[in-house]
């Protein structure tokens, strides 16, 4: 189900999450979206839900004919329209009509390269890119509403990148960073080429979980090889480990996410725990608020000045980054 907690971290209430208005279990919650101020919830199989805060009442609308499974991710395509993401393909939710209806086309090669999908962004050029479990990545024009494909394998012409991708960040010149299971990828958007890009001084093709453009940098979480920030402008990389003898160094070398604030602080979600970047002294603070031993998978700030901290083991910590 649900949990709902105040902006002071109190624990209000349980939303149950059922097609069966009697049965004991309420479903699990795949993903949860704030549209238009509106709370979007895709749960168990073949289910999108729709909280209405104001009635406190959830309506559910089932995808069973499609036999979608899991939605895993929700974006805003138009004023009455979402786009859904999920284990069978991408469709379109009319909400007027209350349907679906399928948005790719499984036997058009120019369509989606997997059917699972894994997570959606609009760039600042409103191309849709949608990010696949083992097909790499595609693009959409709105305009066009065809799929452009590009795949990792054809890189190398090896499996040697693979077909994971990992996070997407914009960068200011509007080109898209693509992280992947074994390394870096840099699409450029002028010229629509999807190129591998090695980090300086580096051998290893690392398995990149996280990603957050600062400015001219780009941090570059890691699992199991630490933090990394890239220079853009210089291509220079500053590495970052976590070290038992050597004090303020990251929390883990699992860097699981990024994250920045109001303020420009950067927050680094590990598996062992969040820590806060001190670019005074260029170490980084360990919250303790948060424990030792919580993975950090996602990190929100709300409009108090509170972040909520989403981890895998330890359930759910808000830490005021004022007080």
């Amino acid at each position: 189900g649900l949990l709902c907690f105040d902006e002071n971290g109190k624990f209000l209430r349980t939303y149950e999450i059922s097609l069966d208005i009697n049965a004991s279990d309420s479903y699990k919650v795949n993903c949860i979206q704030n549209i238009d101020g509106e709370i979007w919830i895709g749960a168990g199989s073949n289910l999108l839900s729709r909280l209405d805060e104001r009635t406190e009442a959830i309506d559910n609308y089932s995808g069973s004919a499609f036999n979608f499974g899991a939605v895993h991710c929700l974006l805003k395509y138009t004023d009455k329209e979402l786009l859904v993401g999920t284990d069978n393909g991408l469709y379109l939710f009319d909400q007027n009509t209350n349907t679906f209806q399928r948005a790719d086309n499984p036997a058009d090669p120019r369509s989606l390269s997997d059917q699972t999908i894994n997570g959606m962004m609009w760039d600042a050029e409103g191309t849709l890119w949608v990010m696949t479990n083992s097909g790499g990545v595609s693009y959409m024009t709105k305009q066009l509403k065809r799929f452009d494909y590009y795949s990792l394998i054809s890189l190398s012409g090896t499996l040697e990148l693979g077909r994971e991708i990992g996070p997407l960040c914009e960068d200011q010149n509007g080109n898209i960073w693509v992280g992947t299971r074994n390394g870096l990828c840099f699409f450029n958007t002028q010229i629509h080429s999807l190129s591998e890009y090695t980090l300086k001084n580096v051998d290893a093709r690392y398995d990149i979980r996280s990603l957050l453009l600062d400015g001219d940098r780009l941090w570059i979480g890691t699992y199991a090889e630490g933090l990394h920030v890239l220079n853009l402008k210089t291509g220079a990389v500053k590495s970052y480990v976590h070290s038992r003898d050597i004090p303020y160094t990251i929390c883990s070398n699992d860097v699981l996410s990024l994250f920045k604030d109001r303020k420009g602080d950067v927050f680094v979600g590990t598996s062992w725990g969040l820590c806060r970047y001190n670019s005074q002294l260029d170490n980084f603070v360990t919250i303790i608020h948060v424990g030792s031993m919580a993975s950090v998978t996602d990190i929100y700030e709300d409009m108090y000045n509170s972040l909520w901290v989403a981890t895998s083991n330890s359930g759910v910590f808000r830490y005021n980054t004022v007080n």
